[in-house]
């Protein structure tokens, strides 16, 4: 988004696409702060992919969407969300 903007690009692609999805699986966050999970979207429900720790870049690069979790928020399957798309 920083190059974009310094290239001049519209607001309108600078921000993150966001799109409905379901939790694919119960999904917790129990920690103190916001955690982003790295996945994919398969059948219109995400779906968490591989290590979710900070170090693991792996999982990111193979990632197409990220989903947010608030502190101490638990998504139970079929629950409702938004996934940011990771172009």
């Amino acid at each position: 988004p920083a190059l974009l903007k310094m290239m001049g690009a519209a607001d309108s692609l600078l921000r993150p696409r966001l799109i409905p999805t379901m939790a694919g699986k119960t999904l917790e966050n129990p920690g103190d702060r916001p955690h982003y999970l790295r996945g994919t979207l398969m059948n219109g429900k995400f779906m968490p992919f591989g290590m979710q720790q900070s170090h693991a870049l792996l999982s990111l690069s193979r990632s197409e969407a990220l989903l947010r979790l608030e502190a101490g928020q638990t998504l139970q399957a079929g629950d409702a969300a938004e996934a940011w798309l990771l172009d």
